[in-house]
């Protein structure tokens, strides 16, 4: 089995089912091995729509957006679009075909694709050898998932072209899941609800013991299908409701909706969710629109995240 063929069975492992793309050189042998296990490859037009087209793809509920594109101009293409995603906290895996390291120097195509990452705010993660190859590419998914950003995977030509040193076996492992836990957002303190009976109890005290809750939804809480469960929920605390710009006029029908929450929330919504000391989050990643830079929006308020996600990502 070529290195090629083991990224294409990680990737499947990974849950893919579909990719965007720009083929290329660098890129050509990894797409069709994607295609011959069942990936529905989407060629674009241009790499920038192919990273456009994959951000589209994970903020519809995909899953981690997926796309690729050839090395030198191929990845250049992309600047705008990755930074977008970066910005926007979307989890996305761009599979960035490269040089070989011997013919690196001197050809018109080399370009430093960890500086493109850093310049674009995202990660990068290297196909660094062979035997590197599957852990490469659980690492970049994990990446993605629990830190809701873009992952640049670099994979040189000659890497891909090397023989796999394990089984098809070795690519088909389970990927890494993100340990649950708190994490702080702002001034504020964030409680992941699992499936630990203390933590519940514990955001059960917390309801009791608050004042002024508030019930913020996001795009997560509008898949669910959750509409009806939270508006009995705040009414059952007394609490206001607020939502995430995606999810923008979901809940507006309560008496006490107060619009989006974020850096476009209105002059009174300003006002009185800054008096919040809980707020129960559902479905929301709490990205830095969500609760502003530094958790302006909550400055006193203890944070429940309700997600099926890993967390927030750290600011």
């Amino acid at each position: 089995m070529k290195v090629y063929e083991a990224l294409a069975e990680a990737f499947v492992a990974e849950g893919v089912k579909a990719g965007f793309a720009v083929m290329g050189d660098a890129n050509i042998t990894w797409f069709a091995a994607m295609e011959a296990r069942g990936v529905r490859m989407i060629s674009a037009r241009h790499e920038a729509a192919a990273v456009s087209m994959a951000d589209g793809f994970a903020q519809a509920g995909g899953g981690v957006g997926v796309c690729t594109v050839t090395c030198g101009p191929g990845l250049l293409h992309t600047v705008t679009p990755l930074l977008g995603a970066a910005r926007g906290d979307v989890p996305l895996v761009l599979f960035a075909g490269d040089l070989p390291a011997a013919t690196r120097r001197g050809n018109p195509q080399d370009v430093d694709q960890r500086q493109v990452a850093d310049l674009c705010e995202a990660a990068f993660v290297q196909v660094a050898s062979p035997a590197t190859a599957v852990d490469a590419v659980r690492r970049a998914f994990t990446i993605a998932r629990v830190e809701r950003r873009p992952v640049v995977l670099n994979a040189p030509m000659d890497v891909q072209a090397a023989e796999y040193p394990g089984t098809s076996g070795a690519a088909t492992a389970p990927a890494r899941t993100a340990p649950a836990g708190a994490a702080p957002v702002g001034a504020a303190a964030v409680v992941r609800v699992g499936s630990d009976p203390a933590v519940r109890l514990r955001v059960v005290e917390l309801i009791r013991g608050s004042r002024r809750p508030v019930i913020l939804a996001g795009r997560g809480a509008i898949r669910s299908g959750a509409d009806r469960e939270l508006l009995a929920l705040a009414e059952r605390i007394g609490a206001l409701v607020t939502t995430t710009m995606p999810a923008k006029g979901w809940l507006d029908e309560d008496p006490f909706a107060v619009g989006v929450v974020g850096p476009l929330r209105s002059a009174v919504a300003e006002e009185l969710l800054a008096e919040a000391d809980l707020v129960l989050a559902f479905g929301s990643t709490l990205d830095r629109y969500t609760r502003t830079e530094g958790g302006g929006v909550f400055p006193a308020a203890t944070v429940v995240s309700v997600n099926t996600d890993a967390g927030p990502r750290p600011p």
